[in-house]
């Protein structure tokens, strides 16, 4: 023997390795999911909704990401704030 090893994978083989890159998948999503509604709990509701009332009346029927809106949001209203300045933001989040 040369020292290498063969391994004949079948279609069932295959298939698992789908399997597991889908977990692997949902897995991830399911992480950042929980990130993205941890950053929005540190807000209060009323104001997330006042927010996205503004953001459009019909907010309900629409399909977007309540923690991008939150986010942008968020940033816009630290930028706006007296003594903002771009070395402040960076060495704050470089702490995180």
């Amino acid at each position: 023997m040369n020292g290498k090893f063969h391994i004949k994978i079948n279609g069932n083989a295959k298939l698992l390795v789908q399997i597991l890159t889908r977990i692997d998948y949902l897995s991830g999503y399911l992480r950042t999911l929980e990130q993205e509604n941890k950053f929005c709990s540190y807000f209060p509701t009323e104001d997330i909704y006042v927010l996205l009332r503004g953001y459009d009346p019909h907010y309900r029927e629409l399909l977007f990401n309540i923690y991008e809106l939150v986010l942008h949001n968020a940033a816009g209203s630290l930028m706006e704030s007296p003594g903002f300045s771009e070395r402040t933001a960076v060495k704050s989040c470089s702490s995180l």
